[in-house]
């Protein structure tokens, strides 16, 4: 075998073994999109928690629904629906000054996740369908 024949075949070999290493470090495209979608699953509820806390200062109440939370640009919420399926995002509210959001999610978010996307662990969250509870009364976490 000629040497520019060996010097091909390793560097083949070399740059399959680089894909399949960051494959396996990185995961797959759809792995890293559904990773993606999930992060701004988060960052959606994040606003729209927000958002639901300045209405009940502006209103001394919680809106009845997410609806009222995507009328007027006052209260405005960015992205009311799941940026995969544009399913609407669950929004209930559960005393005067409490409520839930809820989300499906693709993964599970852990605590080192969270810390590294720079969030609280309140926003760990099992894959699946998953409520996150609120009481504007509280400080947020």
């Amino acid at each position: 075998m000629s040497p520019a024949a060996l010097f091909a075949g390793a560097s083949t070999a070399l740059v399959a073994a680089a894909v399949l290493a960051g494959v396996t470090l990185l995961g797959s495209p759809s792995d890293q999109r559904s990773l993606r979608l999930d992060e701004e699953r988060v960052r959606d509820l994040m606003a729209i928690s927000g958002v639901a806390e300045r209405y009940l200062r502006g209103h001394d109440a919680l809106p009845d629904s997410l609806a009222e939370l995507t009328r007027g640009e006052q209260w405005s919420v960015t992205r009311s629906r799941d940026p995969e399926t544009q399913e609407p995002y669950t929004y209930r509210v559960t005393g005067p000054s409490s409520y839930e959001l809820c989300a499906g999610f693709a993964n599970p978010l852990a605590a080192a996740a969270a810390e590294e996307m720079r969030l609280s662990a309140f926003w760990q969250h099992p894959a699946g369908r998953h409520c996150f509870a609120f009481d504007a009364a509280l400080p947020r976490r």
